[in-house]
């Protein structure tokens, strides 16, 4: 209608409107114990290993600083001073390798000489998963065969660059106890802070157990075997091996056309080229002058340079030699020998016509450096923290050195089957010594090994040599219930007192003194490999370890989460519980503690639960696994409402329900602030000594299969209403309106993820021309608008508290 005149437009109307029902069920293959179960943390990732047991990427170290021992003993290996050969006087013999699988196959390419009694030897013989890792399921397109980086230490024989002629009349070493040998490779998760990379862990085999290594070898019957020390350097570690402050290079060595031009240390010649990239062009006659080790010298420059030795073959000690070979074949070299010289660099890279044999026996194609981490500079900075392992015979027993497990395994040998002892070594990184005023882990470059006081050889067998990255962070201070974050740091004692660490199936399953098995009702998983093989995964579980544990403290570890737990009825964990070395643990001694809030010091949740200790001996899962927390979360979340009943609005700062000090160890279940379980942010476990005497303790207690159990089955529905009115070209109306009860979602949705809220919206929208209600001839347009929307929720009242919001714009 415009001045009285009709319109032709009609008007119209619509209406449209939904209802959906949602009847929610769970499968049965969620099912643990007939109930409905999912998963917060199976600790399955508790510890993600970084594997270093390659033998390429580790090099001949630089000498370590002279240093004093925790015992105040002296280890001199040298003056720290550069262009002096005494810095490289005390270095021995040191060969590292994974021993190639040709000498366990049987083929064409395995040497004739090695027979059964060769293979049988412990130093050399095979080393499967099945032997060490029983429990451990293999794709069907993985081999057997575990490969181990050896270290096969000769301390009576010259390593590469040492120039001492103080030998004995076969050429040997004198003092073979305070020559040393080593080897380092780079890191490049080199921030152990911030990726909380916590231990350094590896399985060794018995070095003195079955000693074979023979006198053509390097053994001397008439010295003691069953002694030495392995140490461990993590930091910045010089990559300038032969110290002069000059960086060798093979391919920036003069060319076999150039003139010489050189410059020229006490240790032998070095590159003047500039080189953008370590790498050899395809001349073989480039190949013969550049290929001569890092010292840039041939033999026969070597015997010039060093003319005390000249009646020696190779006087640095640098040649290399593939562990395949005529000289070998003619000579029947034992494993031993046919690797000994394998490591060298002079030579190590020779191609074509330079290779004398019909197969490739190159050891590297990359030109030897003092670039160690290839970041093309030489790092001349020595700043580490040192970790001492004795490997004297009495010190190799359970909870001393490192040692956290030991087993006896039975290997396979062409001989008959033999008896192994096997120690599992973990090393916490915290617990270092700091030398050359390395201060923190904040940039760990480089890793290294390093032997010492042996008098005759040893080969260690090293496996499963791991960085071990936690997913749980370590709490650094006592774990008080009403002190501020900032109070009770723990010191360098207490925290090498607390370990964090895992046990699983597949390394653990014979573990002493009580073996680790998997928990009740709990089966490993499997996951398809190739083909239709079926591979049973590992299981493991998260260990606290605690030493000394003074009366009344708690250490811990964190993790952060983000969690809705309204929907579900209980909160489950199993616990083990053992006493550690000869201390008099009793029931209820040791507690285990859950934290869980939105923090860990103002607003959290916090059960207690007493432990049942596991005698030593048990086997059956029931008898290890005696503890269980089993959390009814609604009751919880009414912790609040019990407070505000006791306490009135008043305290809410302090801990809820108190303790009484010399109160007996009981369930509990406390609270603190507002913690809210529509938004758990972070969780803590941990161990707290409660025993009422005072003493102090030492224990481990494990952890495993953090779940919710018991869903919230309650369905939901909602509807939607839209309606529209078209009031002919006067105006349009629009009217909508939507309703979500608590439990309503889509069907793909888990519990959680559904609605926990109820849900009221609505809207409003107009719009008018005003101007057809005026005369036409004022040709006037007045459009007016007007929109309303309208939102309210109702928080879950499982949380403790209503919410209630209003959202309204016009």
């Amino acid at each position: 209608m415009r001045g009285g005149d009709a319109s032709f437009i009609p008007s119209k109307f619509s209406l449209r409107g939904d209802v959906a029902y949602l009847a929610p069920d769970n499968s049965d293959a969620v099912n643990l114990a007939g109930e409905p179960t999912a998963y917060i943390d199976d600790f399955e990732d508790a510890q993600r290993p970084i594997e270093i047991s390659g033998a390429r990427p580790w090099k001949l170290a630089s000498k370590p600083l002279n240093f004093k021992d925790k015992n105040g003993v002296q280890y001199d290996f040298g003056p720290d001073v550069p262009n002096n050969l005494d810095y490289g006087k005390q270095r021995a013999k040191l060969a590292w390798y994974n021993i190639d699988r040709i000498f366990y196959q049987k083929t064409a390419a395995t040497p004739k000489n090695i027979d059964d009694e060769e293979l049988s030897r412990n130093e050399v013989s095979a080393i499967t998963y099945s032997e060490l890792f029983p429990k451990k399921e293999l794709d069907v397109t993985q081999l057997d065969l575990l490969n181990t980086l050896d270290l096969a230490y000769y301390p009576r024989e010259r390593g590469s660059y040492n120039y001492d002629t103080n030998t004995d009349a076969e050429g040997r070493l004198n003092t073979p106890e305070k020559r040393w040998a080593g080897i380092t490779r780079p890191i490049f998760t080199n921030d152990f802070q911030r990726n909380n990379i916590e231990y350094i862990q590896f399985w060794m085999q018995d070095p003195y157990e079955n000693y074979a290594i023979k006198k053509r070898e390097g053994a001397n019957e008439n010295t003691p075997i069953k002694e030495g020390k392995l140490f461990l350097n993590l930091g910045n570690i010089s990559e300038d091996i032969l110290r002069d402050d000059l960086k060798q290079y093979e391919n920036g060595l003069p060319e076999a056309t150039d003139p010489v031009s050189n410059v020229k240390s006490v240790w032998g010649d070095y590159p003047t080229k500039s080189k953008f990239m370590y790498a050899f062009d395809d001349s073989e006659e480039n190949r013969r002058v550049q290929d001569v080790g890092l010292d840039g010298l041939s033999d026969a420059a070597e015997k010039i340079r060093f003319p005390a030795l000249k009646n020696l073959e190779d006087p640095s000690s640098d040649n290399y030699e593939f562990y395949r070979g005529s000289r070998h074949d003619n000579a029947n070299s034992t494993i031993l020998e046919r690797y000994k010289n394998y490591n060298n660099t002079e030579g190590n890279a020779r191609f074509g016509s330079l290779n004398t044999e019909n197969y490739p026996t190159m050891g590297s194609n990359v030109p030897d450096a003092e670039d160690i981490n290839n970041d093309q500079t030489m790092n001349t900075i020595n700043a580490y923290y040192q970790y001492e392992i004795s490997l004297n015979e009495n010190d190799l027993v359970l909870g001393k050195n490192y040692i956290v497990d030991t087993k006896t395994t039975t290997r396979q040998t062409p001989l008959g089957d033999k008896q192994i002892k096997w120690y599992q070594f973990r090393i916490p990184i915290k617990n270092g010594r700091s030398i050359g005023g390395i201060s923190n882990f904040n940039a760990i470059r480089f890793m290294r090994f390093f032997l010492t006081r042996f008098k005759s050889p040893v080969v260690l067998r090293l496996a499963k040599i791991e960085l071990v990255q936690g997913s749980w962070i370590r709490a650094l201070r006592n774990i008080h219930e009403n002190t501020p974050e900032n109070k009770d740091v723990l010191d360098d004692v207490a925290q090498s007192n607390f370990k964090i660490g895992v046990v699983n199936i597949e390394e653990n399953e014979n573990r002493t003194p009580i073996p680790y098995v998997m928990p009740p009702d709990i089966q490993r998983e499997q996951m398809r490999g190739s083909g239709t093989s079926i591979q049973k995964q590992n299981e493991q579980s998260l260990s606290l370890a605690v030493k000394n544990l003074p009366a009344g403290e708690t250490r811990g570890v964190y993790k952060n989460v983000s969690q809705d737990l309204r929907m579900y009825e209980k909160l489950k964990i199993f616990v083990h519980s053992e006493a550690v070395g000869n201390d008099d643990l009793k029931d209820d001694d040791l507690v285990a503690v859950l934290r869980m809030g939105s923090d860990l010091d103002a607003h959290y949740y916090q059960v207690e639960l007493p432990l049942k200790k596991t005698d030593w001996g048990a086997k059956t899962a029931t008898e290890i696994w005696r503890n269980e927390f089993q959390i009814d979360l609604k009751k919880l979340a009414r912790l609040k409402i019990d407070r505000y009943k006791v306490r009135g609005g008043k305290n809410s700062h302090l801990i809820f329900p108190a303790v009484k000090e010399g109160e007996k160890p009981m369930y509990r279940m406390r609270v603190k602030g507002f913690p809210n379980l529509a938004n758990i942010k972070t969780i803590l476990l941990g161990v707290k000594n409660a025993d009422p005497s005072g003493a102090n303790h030492s224990g481990e207690v494990w952890f495993n299969e953090m779940r919710v159990a018991g869903f919230e089955k309650k369905g939901g529905w909602a509807t939607q209403l839209d309606a529209n009115m078209n009031l002919s070209d006067l105006a349009n109306v629009s009217v909508n309106g939507r309703y979500e009860t608590i439990g309503f979602g889509d069907v793909n949705q888990r519990t959680d993820e559904r609605n926990q809220d109820e849900i009221k919206q609505y809207g409003l929208i107009t719009n008018i021309n005003a101007g057809k209600i005026l005369p036409k001839k004022w040709g006037i347009n007045l459009p007016l608008n007007y929109t309303l929307t309208e939102g309210r929720g109702w928080v879950s009242s499982t949380v403790g508290i209503v919410v209630w919001a209003v959202e309204k714009i016009s």
